[in-house]
Protein backbone atom coordinates (compact mmCIF):
# COMPACT_ATOMS: atom_id res chain seq x y z
CA UNK A 1 0.00 0.00 0.00
CA UNK A 2 2.71 2.44 0.88
CA UNK A 3 4.46 2.07 -2.37
CA UNK A 4 1.41 3.25 -4.36
CA UNK A 5 1.66 6.28 -1.60
CA UNK A 6 5.57 6.85 -3.20
CA UNK A 7 5.05 6.26 -6.82
CA UNK A 8 3.50 9.13 -8.40
CA UNK A 9 3.76 8.35 -12.41
CA UNK A 10 1.75 5.31 -13.51
CA UNK A 11 2.95 3.30 -15.90
CA UNK A 12 1.09 3.16 -19.38
CA UNK A 13 2.03 0.88 -22.00
CA UNK A 14 4.36 3.20 -24.29
CA UNK A 15 1.96 4.02 -27.42
CA UNK A 16 -1.23 3.89 -25.65
CA UNK A 17 -4.26 6.65 -25.61
CA UNK A 18 -3.49 6.89 -21.40
CA UNK A 19 0.58 7.63 -22.46
CA UNK A 20 -0.02 9.83 -24.88
CA UNK A 21 -2.31 11.67 -22.72
CA UNK A 22 -0.40 11.99 -20.18
CA UNK A 23 2.61 13.61 -22.47
CA UNK A 24 -0.01 16.11 -23.74
CA UNK A 25 -1.06 17.06 -20.36
CA UNK A 26 2.65 17.17 -19.12
CA UNK A 27 3.44 19.31 -22.06
CA UNK A 28 0.56 21.81 -21.42
CA UNK A 29 1.66 21.85 -17.97
CA UNK A 30 5.29 22.00 -18.30
CA UNK A 31 5.34 24.85 -21.54
CA UNK A 32 3.61 27.77 -19.99
CA UNK A 33 5.87 26.93 -16.83
CA UNK A 34 8.95 27.48 -18.37
CA UNK A 35 7.55 30.53 -20.16
CA UNK A 36 6.81 31.82 -16.54
CA UNK A 37 10.34 30.97 -15.37
CA UNK A 38 11.29 33.20 -18.60
CA UNK A 39 9.12 36.11 -18.11
CA UNK A 40 10.10 36.16 -13.90
CA UNK A 41 13.60 36.48 -15.09
CA UNK A 42 12.73 39.52 -17.62
CA UNK A 43 10.52 41.26 -14.56
CA UNK A 44 12.92 41.06 -12.10
CA UNK A 45 15.92 41.32 -14.60
CA UNK A 46 13.99 45.03 -15.71
CA UNK A 47 13.44 45.65 -12.29
CA UNK A 48 16.58 45.71 -11.20
CA UNK A 49 18.18 47.53 -13.67
CA UNK A 50 15.56 50.09 -13.51
CA UNK A 51 15.81 50.75 -9.99
CA UNK A 52 19.61 50.48 -9.57
CA UNK A 53 21.41 51.62 -12.42
CA UNK A 54 18.63 54.36 -13.64
CA UNK A 55 17.28 54.60 -10.29
CA UNK A 56 13.74 54.98 -11.58
CA UNK A 57 11.76 52.00 -10.07
CA UNK A 58 9.27 49.99 -11.77
CA UNK A 59 6.10 50.67 -9.70
CA UNK A 60 4.55 47.57 -11.51
CA UNK A 61 7.54 45.41 -11.69
CA UNK A 62 7.20 43.79 -8.00
CA UNK A 63 3.62 42.90 -7.87
CA UNK A 64 3.82 40.97 -12.08
CA UNK A 65 6.61 39.47 -10.09
CA UNK A 66 4.55 38.48 -7.34
CA UNK A 67 1.89 37.16 -9.77
CA UNK A 68 4.02 35.53 -11.74
CA UNK A 69 5.50 33.61 -9.05
CA UNK A 70 2.42 32.46 -7.68
CA UNK A 71 1.59 31.15 -10.97
CA UNK A 72 5.24 29.69 -11.04
CA UNK A 73 4.64 28.14 -7.97
CA UNK A 74 1.19 26.28 -8.96
CA UNK A 75 2.59 24.68 -12.25
CA UNK A 76 5.78 24.08 -10.60
CA UNK A 77 3.75 21.99 -7.97
CA UNK A 78 2.03 20.21 -11.01
CA UNK A 79 5.51 19.34 -12.70
CA UNK A 80 7.13 18.00 -9.39
CA UNK A 81 4.17 15.98 -8.86
CA UNK A 82 4.08 14.21 -12.44
CA UNK A 83 8.10 13.48 -11.81
CA UNK A 84 7.78 12.40 -8.42
CA UNK A 85 9.94 15.10 -7.04
CA UNK A 86 7.87 16.88 -4.48
CA UNK A 87 7.80 16.77 -0.56
CA UNK A 88 5.90 13.81 0.18
CA UNK A 89 7.95 11.42 -1.26
CA UNK A 90 11.04 12.93 1.58
CA UNK A 91 8.28 13.26 4.27
CA UNK A 92 7.07 9.93 3.61
CA UNK A 93 10.66 8.35 3.37
CA UNK A 94 11.42 9.74 6.87
CA UNK A 95 8.67 8.52 8.43
CA UNK A 96 9.10 5.08 7.69
CA UNK A 97 12.64 4.91 6.12
CA UNK A 98 13.26 1.26 7.47
CA UNK A 99 10.34 -0.92 5.65
CA UNK A 100 11.15 1.70 2.93
CA UNK A 101 14.74 0.61 2.95
CA UNK A 102 14.20 -3.12 3.26
CA UNK A 103 11.68 -3.15 0.46
CA UNK A 104 13.08 -0.67 -2.22
CA UNK A 105 16.44 0.42 -0.88
CA UNK A 106 18.28 3.16 0.22
CA UNK A 107 18.39 5.14 -2.96
CA UNK A 108 14.52 5.63 -3.25
CA UNK A 109 15.09 9.14 -2.34
CA UNK A 110 19.02 9.55 -2.12
CA UNK A 111 19.03 13.40 -2.84
CA UNK A 112 19.29 16.86 -0.96
CA UNK A 113 17.63 19.91 -1.91
CA UNK A 114 19.48 23.01 -1.33
CA UNK A 115 17.64 26.45 -1.60
CA UNK A 116 19.62 29.86 -1.63
CA UNK A 117 17.60 32.45 0.34
CA UNK A 118 18.57 35.99 1.23
CA UNK A 119 17.09 38.40 4.24
CA UNK A 120 14.24 39.36 1.91
CA UNK A 121 12.84 35.75 1.06
CA UNK A 122 12.97 34.98 4.81
CA UNK A 123 11.10 38.03 6.11
CA UNK A 124 7.81 36.53 3.47
CA UNK A 125 5.25 34.88 5.07
CA UNK A 126 5.69 31.80 3.50
CA UNK A 127 9.22 31.75 4.41
CA UNK A 128 7.97 30.66 8.13
CA UNK A 129 5.34 28.47 6.92
CA UNK A 130 8.29 26.44 5.22
CA UNK A 131 10.57 27.08 7.95
CA UNK A 132 7.35 25.62 10.57
CA UNK A 133 6.31 22.80 8.23
CA UNK A 134 10.20 21.15 7.18
CA UNK A 135 10.80 21.28 11.08
CA UNK A 136 7.88 19.29 11.79
CA UNK A 137 8.16 16.29 8.93
CA UNK A 138 11.97 16.65 9.67
CA UNK A 139 12.67 17.01 6.36
CA UNK A 140 16.44 16.67 7.05
CA UNK A 141 17.20 16.30 2.93
CA UNK A 142 16.57 20.41 2.92
CA UNK A 143 18.98 22.66 3.70
CA UNK A 144 18.87 26.41 3.31
CA UNK A 145 22.03 28.21 2.49
CA UNK A 146 21.22 31.59 4.00
CA UNK A 147 23.05 35.02 2.93
CA UNK A 148 22.30 37.06 6.44
CA UNK A 149 23.89 40.42 4.54
CA UNK A 150 21.02 42.21 5.85
CA UNK A 151 20.16 43.94 3.17
CA UNK A 152 16.68 43.49 1.44
CA UNK A 153 15.17 45.34 -1.93
CA UNK A 154 14.11 47.94 0.44
CA UNK A 155 17.60 48.93 2.40
CA UNK A 156 18.23 47.39 5.43
CA UNK A 157 16.64 44.81 7.32
CA UNK A 158 16.01 47.05 10.49
CA UNK A 159 13.35 48.88 8.29
CA UNK A 160 11.27 45.91 8.79
CA UNK A 161 12.37 42.84 10.95
CA UNK A 162 14.26 42.77 14.64
CA UNK A 163 14.07 38.85 15.23
CA UNK A 164 16.89 36.34 15.35
CA UNK A 165 16.20 34.97 12.30
CA UNK A 166 18.74 31.75 12.85
CA UNK A 167 16.60 31.28 16.16
CA UNK A 168 13.68 31.08 14.26
CA UNK A 169 15.31 27.88 12.65
CA UNK A 170 16.37 26.39 15.76
CA UNK A 171 13.01 26.98 17.71
CA UNK A 172 11.54 24.85 14.56
CA UNK A 173 13.98 22.20 15.10
CA UNK A 174 16.91 22.86 12.91
CA UNK A 175 20.11 21.84 12.61
CA UNK A 176 21.57 26.23 12.00
CA UNK A 177 25.27 26.69 11.46
CA UNK A 178 26.88 29.46 11.20
CA UNK A 179 29.64 30.82 9.42
CA UNK A 180 31.29 33.62 7.61
CA UNK A 181 30.73 33.26 4.02
CA UNK A 182 33.82 35.64 2.90
CA UNK A 183 35.88 32.95 4.95
CA UNK A 184 35.99 29.69 2.09
CA UNK A 185 38.35 27.51 4.59
CA UNK A 186 35.83 28.13 7.15
CA UNK A 187 32.75 27.65 4.44
CA UNK A 188 34.97 24.39 3.03
CA UNK A 189 34.83 22.77 6.65
CA UNK A 190 31.08 23.05 7.26
CA UNK A 191 30.41 21.47 3.51
CA UNK A 192 28.84 19.07 3.23
CA UNK A 193 25.77 20.09 5.76
CA UNK A 194 24.85 17.35 7.62
CA UNK A 195 20.89 16.75 8.21
CA UNK A 196 18.86 20.17 8.63
CA UNK A 197 16.41 18.59 10.83
CA UNK A 198 16.94 15.53 13.00
CA UNK A 199 15.19 11.76 11.48
CA UNK A 200 11.81 11.67 12.80
CA UNK A 201 11.62 10.56 16.50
Amino acid sequence: MSATLIETQLAHPEGSLLARAEAWLGHLVEVPAAALVAGEVVVLLAGVISRFIFNSPIPWADELASILFLWLANLGAAVALRRGSHMRTTALVSRWRAYLNARFGSALVDHHTYAFVGDGCLQEGIGQEMISLAGHLRLGKLVLLWDDNRITDDGSTELSISENVAERFRVADWHVVEVDGHDLEAVSARWPPRSSTPARR
